[in-house]
């Protein structure tokens, strides 16, 4: 015979059984499939810099071409402020799971390491390296209203006129530039910050600002439309894009020789398998005839690169840490 109490029990357990069975459902129904493969919702890239910048132009293309080829989108985010510290600690403190990643270089990576005594990230420690992108051509550019048409005539207005220049320092290698200018030649030219080269440049072109080291990225619009002019590019060679601006080494200044470069990083822990695939899917874009043809029309080289993987990025970024502490030392910088 079954008691009541055999049959309270009963019931009991089967309400336990339809609650576990239920939890069990929506446990199934709202989580997503084991071992669902990366990326499953948009990827967001960090740009450091304000919109309109070398590294923004370069991340913008790559985005625009990456999108597909991942089957997600991929959203650039700009995040400019305090010479690009603001958003690289943005990714370092990100979650490392492949959906934040930087779209950096020299600045982030190399000249804020040398000019600054501690910053709240490790340009190795913090991140893990991606891809390297491309190189950028670096001038040194004045407005076309200063009555001048080469280095040395700047260099002759500077002492005409002491006290008078300024300089637009929007990223590290512009400041090391102008202080490297400064160093060699004795001028007195004073410091003015922005967020950005592309907020420094609009100063430059209404004349507020004297001289500046721009990128061909930035400073190619307004080189071919006259509104700035090119004095010197701050390599060991000539520019294949503007063949009749000098080095400054041709000009009478030696020893500024600024090797600039993008790349992109992930934080550090990101999986490898995350890092491999984006490789391999950055360097299939950059391979592409139509996307060459776009950085060399901005001004970029993909010449001088350290190679294509992650690693090759990774060591390329401690010795440009250590060639950029060297052009700080060389500029007299007091490190900040």
């Amino acid at each position: 015979m079954i008691s009541t109490t055999m049959v309270r029990r009963a019931r009991a357990a089967t309400g336990r059984a339809i609650a576990l069975a239920t939890l069990s459902a929506t446990l199934l129904l709202g989580a997503p499939a084991h071992g669902q493969a990366w990326p499953d919702r948009p990827v967001k890239v960090v740009n450091p810099f304000a919109p309109g910048s070398a590294s923004d132009i370069v991340a913008r293309v790559l985005a625009d071409k990456l999108s597909p080829r991942l089957g997600q989108p991929v959203i650039v985010e700009n995040k400019p402020g305090a010479n690009a510290i603001i958003g690289t600690e943005l990714v370092a403190r990100a979650q490392p799971d492949g959906y934040t990643l930087l779209a950096g270089g020299t600045t982030t990576h190399a000249g804020n390491a040398a000019l600054f005594k501690s910053l709240p990230y490790d340009p190795v420690k913090d991140f893990a390296p991606v891809a390297y992108i491309n190189g950028l051509e670096y001038f040194m550019v004045v407005p076309a209203s200063l009555p001048v048409r080469s280095v040395k005539e700047f260099i002759a207005y500077g002492r005409a006129n002491p006290e008078k220049l300024n300089y637009g320092a929007g990223n590290a290698s512009g400041t090391i530039g102008a202080e490297l200018l400064k160093s060699a030649t004795g001028l007195d030219i004073t410091q003015i910050n922005f967020k950005g080269p592309p907020l420094a440049v609009t100063e430059l072109v209404a004349g507020r600002l004297s001289v500046m080291f721009l990128d061909a990225g930035t400073a190619g619009p307004f080189i071919r439309d006259g509104r700035i002019r090119a004095l010197a590019i701050a390599a060991a060679k000539r520019s294949s894009n503007y063949p009749d601006v000098p080095t400054l080494s041709e000009a009478g200044v030696d020893g500024i020789d600024l090797t600039v470069w993008n790349g992109v990083w992930a934080p550090a822990g990101t999986p490898a398998a995350v890092i491999d695939r984006l490789n391999k899917e950055i360097n299939a874009v950059l391979a592409m005839p139509e996307v060459i043809n776009r950085i060399k029309e901005l001004g970029f080289t993909t010449q001088g690169g350290p190679g294509p993987t992650p690693e090759d990025l990774g060591r390329y970024t401690v010795s440009q840490i250590d060639t950029w502490g060297r052009l700080v030392r060389q500029a007299n910088i007091p490190r900040q």
